[in-house]
């Protein structure tokens, strides 16, 4: 039951992350799914820049942490996504 819930609370935060990456990226948010996979796909990609950086110290921060990775990485899908012709990627 716990592991349960614990993807439950990963999804719910995925989701805010694609959510927050979109607004801030000009958009009204992917919709639910849009949101879940931008958050997602952000995540990896916010991990792996921050580590490269030399900064992944900001994803000890527990939650806040993970969204402010997320958000970073999906902020860079989504201008990469319109950068390579997807216009309305996350709109």
């Amino acid at each position: 039951m716990q592991w349960g819930f614990g993807i439950l609370i990963a999804v719910i935060f995925w989701a805010i992350t694609g959510f927050l990456a979109s607004r801030l990226t000009g958009g009204d948010g992917a919709g639910l799914l849009g949101n879940i996979l931008l958050g997602v796909i952000g995540g990896a990609v916010g991990s792996l820049v921050l580590n490269v950086l030399g900064i992944s110290g900001i994803k000890d921060i527990w939650l806040v942490g993970s969204i402010i990775a997320g958000v970073i990485g999906a902020v860079i899908v989504v201008f990469l996504a319109r950068a390579l012709g997807m216009k309305d990627f996350a709109r």
